[in-house]
């Protein structure tokens, strides 16, 4: 838990890449990096890049309009993965990336971003340490103020790899 620090990737195009290693059973969901509040209705705001129970990657920052990976690659279990999304603010798309390589794309036209307001900044939990806590580790978070192109995620993948032995 960093506490409420400003980032500046409120309400602007992000890039988040992470190396995970998870055991076998996930919480839905777990936590990559966050920064959001879900107080129910609409008061909601920030943004979340987490992991649903079956493996694959979630895009939060609007209640009730999630943007979920459906690609066929899943993280693997007890093994290292590296992940990652980028989200365009003007396009409202989330493109999910597992070892580099494009797993699928998501755009949501409904989704009203709202800044993340007083949330702390967490790593490995959801909402500031108020549940969806990773079971296993994270490693290389990284962020970025821009949507990165297919070239350097798999440029970010490349250069880390070698430090979990794949």
């Amino acid at each position: 838990n960093f506490g409420n620090v400003d980032i500046g990737l409120d309400l602007v195009n992000k890039s988040f890449c992470a190396w995970v290693y998870f055991g076998s059973s996930l919480n839905n969901p777990t936590g990559i990096i966050d920064k959001d509040f879900d107080n129910g209705g609409t008061n909601y705001g920030g943004w979340g890049f987490w992991v649903q129970s079956n493996r694959k990657l979630w895009w939060w920052n609007h209640g009730n309009q999630d943007l979920l990976d459906d690609g066929s690659v899943t993280i693997g279990t007890n093994i290292w993965t590296h992940i990652a999304v980028t989200y365009n603010y003007s396009t409202k798309t989330a493109i999910f990336y597992i070892n580099g390589v494009l797993n699928s794309s998501k755009t949501n036209a409904s989704i009203v971003e709202k800044s993340s307001s007083t949330s702390n900044l967490v790593i490995g939990c959801i909402r500031g340490a108020a549940g969806g806590f990773a079971n296993g580790n994270i490693s290389n978070v990284s962020a970025y103020n821009k949507v990165l192109s297919v070239t350097e995620i798999l440029q970010n993948y490349n250069a880390t790899k070698g430090r979990f032995n794949l």
